[in-house]
């Protein structure tokens, strides 16, 4: 993971010096244009990523600075088409309902602060996040207030509680689960 990531740095690097854009290396520190990438100091063999979310996909991925494809870790939310029920059995789109509230979680600026955790197997960094101005969790925000179910590893599990006992975002009618819905559902 940290080669991968050093191998990021190197070519963000040689792409400033062929662009002759501003680009500032440091020792533990990587800054080009409005992404800065540096060393965690309570984290020795991670690196954080600070920059603006420039493009929102869906609930759980978007884009850092026009250039760093990102997925939130830990957290699932609705695909792009996926349809829910309300709590009166109307049929709607929660999906678009989750890109909305991620919208909503990392503004008013779209600055975010993330521990880079890993990629997944389509080359996405996973990253643990919070809003720059609130210093929230966005990952936590999206699950408990139920725009996203915990995923994979269970960080989240309280917090989905919380939606589900209090009935917020998809927690209040019916709906699959994404990682379901995703397999019910592929291109044949």
């Amino acid at each position: 993971m940290i080669n991968k990531i050093k191998y990021l740095i190197i070519i963000l690097f040689l792409f400033c010096l062929h662009n002759y854009c501003q680009a500032t290396i440091f020792s533990d520190l990587v800054s080009y244009n409005d992404i800065k990438i540096y060393k965690s100091k309570n984290f020795p063999n991670k690196l954080i990523v600070w920059g603006k979310i420039t493009k929102v996909k869906d609930g759980d991925t978007f884009v850092i600075g026009n250039l760093f494809n990102a997925r939130l870790y830990g957290i699932d939310t609705p695909e792009s088409k996926q349809r829910c029920l309300d709590k009166d059995n109307n049929e709607y789109n929660c999906g678009i309902q989750a890109k909305q509230y991620l919208r909503e979680v990392i503004s008013p600026n779209n600055m975010v602060i993330c521990l880079i955790n890993g990629t997944d197997q389509y080359g996405r960094y996973l990253l643990i996040c919070e809003n720059n101005d609130t210093h929230k969790s966005i990952n936590k925000e999206m699950v408990r207030n139920g725009w996203a179910v915990s995923y994979l590893h269970n960080n989240y599990k309280n917090d989905e509680q919380f939606a589900k006992d209090n009935k917020l975002g998809m927690w209040g009618g019916k709906f699959d689960i994404p990682a379901v819905w995703r397999r019910n559902n592929k291109k044949k």
